[in-house]
This record gives structure tokens, C-alpha cells and sequence, in this order.
């Protein structure tokens, strides 16, 4: 059975340069794992088959990529994407570009998806398209 963990990123108010706060999560089972997106510590954690971010044009997405990129690597995309952000016009192609980079850094299959606000039922309703869109299908078992 494969595992898909989905999760959020937002944009902080705390410092919209460096993003979340430095926290310490700790796990049930005595691990910790510091770093400012719990969604990254939980993937790191859980180690399912594929993570999934939902986040919307103008949510903190260069700030998670220089979070885990390697320095050197990637600098078109990234610049690309910290300007983006900026502007609140992150699109899916250069989300989809910066995919690898995330895929190195929680070692699974990473899957950042664009979503609306959430304003109002019809953008709420897209959100859920999203999750559900991202998320691999069961494929019944034949009957014998």
C-alpha cells in the first residue's frame, strides 16, 4: 500500500524573509528533527512514498527551497521562484522544475501543487480537487 502525506505551506507573518520559526518537533517515538516546516519534519519522520505541498501563488515557497537546497544548485529556478513570490505569481511549471530539489532534500517523491485561497466554496471545492487529484488512486484488486 503506498503513503502519501499531504501538507500546507503558508506564509508566515512572523518574517516574511526567513519564513517559520526554528522549531524542535519531537515524535512519539523519541526522534526530533529541527527545522522551520513541520511538513518536511514529519515526511522526514513518517517516510511515506510521496509528499505532497499545497500552496497558493504567493505562499513561501523560495523560502522552502533555499531552506533545502544545496548551495550552487538550481540558482535559475530558484532566483526565478524568490521573484515569483514576491510578486504572488508562482506557477506550476516552476514549481514542477524545483520538484527534485525537494525530492533530494526528504529523500520521496515530492509533489508541490499549487491551490486558490480559498475565498470562497467554489476555490475551497479546488482545494479538495487538488488533494485529490495528488493523492495515487487504490486500484481495485480483480475478483477471482
Amino acid at each position: 500500500m503506498s503513503h502519501t502525506l499531504v501538507t500546507f505551506l503558508g506564509r508566515s507573518r512572523e518574517n516574511k524573509d526567513t519564513g517559520y520559526r526554528e522549531t524542535v518537533y519531537r515524535f512519539p517515538d523519541g526522534a526530533e528533527d529541527r527545522t522551520t516546516f513541520f511538513g518536511l519534519a514529519l515526511s522526514r519522520h513518517l517516510k511515506p512514498d510521496s509528499t505532497v505541498i499545497l500552496g497558493t501563488c504567493s505562499s513561501q515557497w523560495g523560502v522552502l527551497v533555499e531552506h533545502l537546497a544545496e548551495e550552487g544548485k538550481d540558482e535559475d529556478a530558484r532566483l526565478q521562484l524568490i521573484d515569483a513570490e514576491v510578486a504572488g505569481a508562482v506557477t506550476q511549471p516552476l514549481l514542477d522544475r524545483l520538484a527534485p530539489l525537494m525530492k533530494r532534500a526528504v529523500d520521496c517523491n515530492v509533489f508541490p501543487r499549487l491551490i486558490p485561497f480559498g475565498q470562497d466554496e467554489n476555490e475551497q471545492y479546488r482545494i479538495l480537487d487538488a488533494i485529490a487529484d495528488a493523492v495515487p488512486k487504490k486500484v481495485p484488486s480483480a475478483s477471482t
